[in-house]
């Protein structure tokens, strides 16, 4: 058994902001990690896709260069190298604040699965820590959809397309959301065909009606096939090329076959990982964890910070989320 002053469950933005501000303020901190170390902002988020994405932009400028009167002559995009390069920047920022985590004395590392046993006890592997305040930062994971044939080959989320050595030759991409797009634009201009299925009227459905028609409207001069109110019912695997039976307005019914199928349709929430209802924090219909307006849960001295409560999936709000529970 380990006593420390706080339990911090995960090591992203928010969970590293509260472990930081306790340690700094004297407390003995026990931080829970799963393995990569750091924030899904740095592991599989905004620092790579955005790393991808001004290469990206960079080909993209390099092939239309003729707007402005620049000739450039062949684009060829060495995807791999590019990958590489993403792989060793995200590396780097990740050992540095790795190695500022291991030599501070007041913060204890365990790095395994977490889960509650009660209500101030959380299990890591072989260890139990205790403690009367404990946050939960465990974030988000990509979201599977229940399609009939899915499992049956190696289709990608957010997480492992970043990860693809060539373009694909045809990406067909399930999701309207801004990850959707903001990947789908991407491999649209390292050179892929690319296939938007949204099953909603318009792209970007959270945001205004009319930053959906700018993003369609640039989306259809770059040559990217959207297909809004679009449901994909099942999909066969030729090999490793998804063949998807997809259902329009009025059950219109028919196939696309692609060489790569991306889903990104979603993210969930990490707290059932974490066995909350051992700790009687309560969770919503989708399965976020309950806070009040000073992030407190269901549970006396347990807080919910960042994307696992449902607020607002955003780096900077998930900080500013950790400054206000360290101070409550």
């Amino acid at each position: 058994m380990v006593h420390a002053d706080a339990i911090v469950i995960g090591a992203g933005e928010a969970g590293a902001m509260v472990a930081s501000l306790a340690v700094d303020a004297g407390a003995e901190v026990v931080l829970a990690y799963r393995d990569p170390w750091g924030s899904t902002c740095l592991n599989v988020g905004c620092v790579p896709s955005k790393f991808l994405i001004h290469r990206a932009n960079v080909a993209h400028a390099a092939r239309t260069a003729d707007r402005f009167h620049v000739s450039t002559g062949g684009v060829d995009v060495d995807l791999r190298r590019i990958v590489d390069e993403k792989r060793a920047y995200v590396d780097e920022h990740r050992e540095v604040s790795w190695r500022a985590a291991v030599a501070n004395p007041r913060l204890t590392l365990l790095e395994g699965s977490a889960e509650f046993v009660a209500p101030n006890q959380v299990r890591v592997g072989e260890t139990v820590a205790a403690s009367d305040r404990i946050f939960i930062a465990t974030g988000l994971r990509p979201t599977t959809p229940r399609i009939a044939g899915l499992d049956g080959g190696p289709w990608l989320t957010n997480e492992t397309v970043m990860d693809l050595p060539s373009p694909p030759e045809h990406l067909i991409v399930m999701g309207g959301g801004y990850i959707a797009c903001e990947l789908g634009q991407a491999y649209r201009r390292f050179g892929s065909k690319v296939t938007i299925l949204q099953r909603g009227e318009r792209l970007l459905p959270q945001e205004e009606p009319d930053a959906s028609t700018s993003v369609e409207r640039a989306f259809a001069e770059e040559g990217i096939d959207v297909r809004t109110r679009r449901e994909a019912r099942s999909v066969a695997w030729n090999g490793d090329r998804p063949i998807l039976e997809v259902v329009g307005p009025d059950e219109e019914r028919s196939k696309i076959e692609g060489s790569h199928l991306l889903i990104a349709v979603g993210r969930r929430p990490n707290a059932g990982v974490i066995r909350v209802d051992r700790a009687g924090v309560l969770t919503d219909s989708r399965g976020y964890v309950r806070v009040d307006d000073e992030l407190r849960t269901t549970t006396p001295g347990i807080w919910a910070i960042g994307d696992v409560n449902g607020q607002q999936p955003f780096t900077r709000v998930c900080q500013e989320e950790g400054k206000l529970a360290f101070a409550n």
